[in-house]
């Protein structure tokens, strides 16, 4: 018989009782009509048990029948411990939940590869300097430079180019007003070397991006595609403005692509020659990915292109002339270009999130240890309560293989119970902390598929369930001796050493958790107590743009205008918002100063803007509204300290060093306190402080075309942001792009902290909720096996106390042990995270000690139930009990 009638015939189980039984009635029929004698027949025929038996296992497929009775079984005993199994199932599907939550974000961010043809060929030039002043690794370039290594790779590898994703505002002839928009510049050869297919109308080509200025032509992302036309192909050559520029819709890119920087989907692609001062050397924006050729190796192609970027770097650095020639000589001699693998792209989002997710993720994999121990230990529990019947299946003939069958199955019930859970779990939780992480300032963008990615992840996390939690126990109750056990089951498993090992273990996994959440709170809290040097109570941030530029006229008056405003205390104008993470650096000389060759950072400003911000002079006078760059400056305190040893600097003169090294002088004429320009976490910078008009080449007031105004409301003023934007809107040619509080841009600059201490405090509270229980069940379990003996020494005029002491002095032993070892384990992990830290050290005394009295003090109140139990312990009742 095939094996798939086999298992067929389970389903059909009494009929083939029956036919069995018709086949046995048949042969005793049979020899009967030939005139033997009916018992004589049976003796004849042999055991009709025995025949039943052999005759069932011929039809069906025993071990699925022995699988499914195991099922039943197990569901039926998980159904019996209702109080325990639910308790198993909640915690495990809580920390299965995490760890599903975790996976699905480090997934979508760092482990899905694009959706290209052969993206294991795909790869990223990274630039890497150890240079003191200009350390760090970048991806940005010249698109002159890339050019150059296009041609120079083109035998081993084919180079492309994009920029980084931008946040603009398109507007359609259909819509009224502008929308946002993800746009980004991509190279002629972008989508044919990525080997992406048009789903409506063409791809860009070499074509559109030969000339700068000169193919104002667009491809839209499918999703975007769907969203914004409803799938319509009659987007297919619409128009839509972007600045002065209007656009051609002529494609639609085909499937779920939607660039290369997972946590920034491109909605738009434009070519790279329509890109403003393409072939600037100056202006780097940049990054370049490449696909090999055939069975190039990397190595060679690798160093061709290091030797060949550090001429260009050389003879592009010299064009410029804003460096000297020292500092060139040391920042090629320490710099060196990288070839890494992008077969899951690269992104800024990679670069922030990526490594705080996987220490979340780390975190979430301690957690379900902890739940995993504690579960096991209450198996190994219920094991000693089953350990006659485990026993007297044995005796029936059940082995041991057999036995660890059937445990093991009643754990896989639980935990894929608990895997069910933990996945809806995660199918909750995972947007909603996305959300959390995409704001209007900071859109981290992912996709969150329910594939067979999530799903293989779930059932192994089912798996390792079921081995962690039952294949111990199931070992342990299986081994037991049949004589001892049947006598007195709970004798066969008096040695608890594995269950003092599961203890320690959640204990210090426990301690690593709470180690690893304190620390990511209290950098968080250590981050935000930061002072920025200025008020950011009130503060809003206008972001305007004016295509065409506009004079100076009109950026002065809209100021003025803004600041008569109902509702607005002041005004000023500045460059950037505060701590947006925009900075403009430059070379200058200190007349003098001590030093010559440094970089500083360059800051536009109005004459209110100290005003606005209420930050205090130190030294001289304010700019004026008058003052035009190039003329006066004000400097901060790291200025005066770097050039001048701290000293008066009113009246120095500062010498700006710019292309083909030409010095633009600049006078000082006050100084400012320390103020945060660009992340919380930076150290002061020097700072200059420039009118944010200018002259032209000619004298006159060159004209602007971006300007950032910072308000400073009156909270109690309602609707005074919206009077301030359709002022400005009314202006000619200006407009609001966005408008963001100074408080809400100081929060998205602690967003990675935020993240990593709720998550964090929030698995700290979820693994010392489940090692408080592993510890409430285990002390219960001694004091109950010891109640007897607790009970004599107290007939014998033994204190209580002492004695519940006493008993719990081993439970004590493993608390000590196991907290030393998870504060080693936690010390030697805060090390490795210290780039997610801040001020935070591993040797750190008040993190350092809230794992150890969190611990001790859920040890205590876990142990004070049952040791007042064991001190009321009644000698007499106890002495009954047997």
């Amino acid at each position: 018989m095939s094996a798939l009638s086999r298992v067929l015939n389970l389903l059909r189980r009494e009929r083939i009782r029956r036919e069995i039984d018709e086949e046995l009635a048949s042969h005793l029929a049979e020899a009967v009509e030939r005139g033997r004698d009916l018992e004589e027949a049976k003796r004849a025929l042999g055991s009709t048990l025995r025949l039943r038996e052999q005759s069932r296992d011929e039809r069906l497929a025993i071990w699925l029948e022995s699988f499914l009775s195991d099922i039943v079984f197990g569901v039926r005993q998980i159904w019996k411990n209702k109080a325990p199994s639910l308790a198993a199932v909640l915690s495990l599907a809580l920390a299965i939940g995490a760890c599903a939550t975790t996976f699905r974000l480090v997934d979508s961010l760092l482990l899905r590869p694009l959706p290209v043809a052969e993206p294991e060929d795909l790869f990223s030039v990274v630039y890497r300097s150890s240079m003191p002043d200009w350390s760090g690794a970048w991806r940005d370039n010249s698109y002159p430079t890339f050019l150059e290594l296009r041609d120079a790779a083109a035998p081993d590898a084919e180079l492309i180019a994009h920029s980084r994703v931008q946040r603009r505002e398109l507007r359609f002839p259909t819509a009224s007003s502008f929308e946002p928009a993800n746009l980004q510049y991509v190279s002629g050869r972008f989508f044919p070397v990525l080997g992406l297919e048009p789903s409506l109308g063409r791809l860009l080509s070499p074509d559109d991006d030969r000339s700068a200025g000169q193919h104002p032509v667009a491809v839209l992302s499918e999703d975007y595609w769907r969203a914004r036309f409803g799938a319509d192909p009659e987007a297919l050559g619409s128009t839509f403005e972007l600045g002065s520029t209007s656009f051609e819709v002529v494609g639609v890119v085909r499937g779920p692509f939607t660039g290369v920087e997972p946590g920034r989907p491109t909605d738009v692609f434009v070519p790279t020659m329509m890109a403003r001062d393409i072939l600037d050397p100056s202006r780097s924006g940049f990054r370049i990915l490449g696909r090999w050729r055939g069975e190039a190796l990397g190595a060679p192609t690798e160093q061709q292109l290091g030797t060949l970027w550090k001429a260009i770097e050389d003879a592009r650095w010299t064009q410029i002339g804003m460096v000297s020639r020292d500092w060139l000589d040391r920042y090629l001699a320490s710099s060196r270009l990288t070839v890494e693998g992008a077969s899951r792209g690269a992104s800024q989002q990679q670069e922030t999130y990526g490594p705080a997710l996987l220490a979340l993720l780390c975190l979430a994999a301690f957690v379900l240890m902890i739940a995993c121990a504690n579960v096991a230990n209450l198996m190994f529990g219920l094991a000693v309560t089953r350990s006659r019947e485990l026993s007297l299946r044995s005796a029936l003939g059940a082995g041991r293989r057999r036995l660890i069958r059937l445990l093991v199955t009643e754990t896989s019930a639980l935990g894929l119970c608990a895997a069910l859970l933990g996945a809806l779990f995660s199918l909750a939780a995972a947007p909603r902390i996305l959300e959390r992480l995409t704001t209007a300032e900071t859109p981290l963008q992912l996709g969150l598929p329910l594939d067979g990615r999530f799903v293989v992840f779930c059932l192994s996390l089912a798996l390792l369930v079921c081995v962690l939690c039952g294949l111990a126990p199931a070992l342990r109750a299986s081994s037991l001796q049949i004589g001892p056990a049947l006598k007195n089951g709970n004798e066969a498993l008096r040695q608890r050493r594995l269950s003092s090992f599961l203890l320690g273990a959640q204990l210090a996994f426990c301690t690593v958790v709470i180690l690893a959440g304190g620390a990511f709170a209290t950098s968080l809290v250590r981050l935000s107590a930061l002072p920025t040097g200025f008020d950011s109570e009130g503060l809003v941030n206008l972001e305007v743009s004016a295509d065409p530029p506009q004079p100076e006229a009109i950026w002065t008056e809209a100021e003025r205008q803004l600041g008569e405003t109902v509702g607005v205390l002041a005004a000023s104008t500045s460059g950037w918002p505060l701590l947006d993470g925009s900075s403009s650096n430059g070379r200058v000389i200190a007349q003098g100063g001590a030093s010559s060759d440094v970089f500083v950072e360059f800051y536009c400003i109005s004459s209110d803007w100290l005003r606005t911000l209420q930050i205090p002079l130190l030294e001289g006078s304010p700019l004026r509204p008058s003052d035009r760059y190039p003329g006066n400056i004000i400097v901060n305190e790291s200025f005066a300290q770097l050039f001048y040893d701290g000293a008066s600097v009113v009246g120095r003169t500062v010498q700006r060093v710019g292309e083909n090294d030409r010095r633009t002088d600049l006078q000082v004429v006050g100084r400012i306190p320390d103020v945060k320009q660009n992340e919380l976490r930076d150290e002061a910078l020097p700072v200059i402080y420039v009118p944010c008009a200018a002259t032209s080449a000619e004298g006159d007031d060159a004209d602007r075309r971006w300007a950032n105004f910072v308000l400073r409301t009156d909270p109690d003023v309602p609707d005074t942001l919206e009077r301030a934007v359709a002022l400005a809107n009314a202006f000619p040619g200006l407009r609001v792009r966005r408008t963001r509080t100074q408080e809400s841009i100081i929060a998205q600059d602690t967003l990675r902290e935020r993240l990593l201490a709720s998550l964090g405090l929030f698995f700290s509270g979820v693994a010392l909720l489940l090692t408080s229980l592993g510890l409430f069940a285990t002390l219960h379990s001694l004091f109950r096996r010891r109640r007897k003996d607790v009970g004599i020494r107290i007939a014998l005029g033994g204190n209580p106390a002492r004695i519940a002491l006493a008993a719990s002095r081993d439970v004590a032993l493993t608390l000590a042990a196991a907290v030393l070892a998870g504060l080693v384990v936690g010390g030697f992990g805060l090390r490795r995270l210290q780039p997610l830290l801040f001020e935070v050290e591993a040797n750190d005394t008040s993190v350092l000690a809230a794992p150890v009295l969190l611990v001790v003090a859920a040890a205590v109140v876990a142990a004070l139930p049952a040791m007042l139990r064991a001190v009321r312990t009644h000698p007499i009742e106890v002495l009954r009990e047997d």
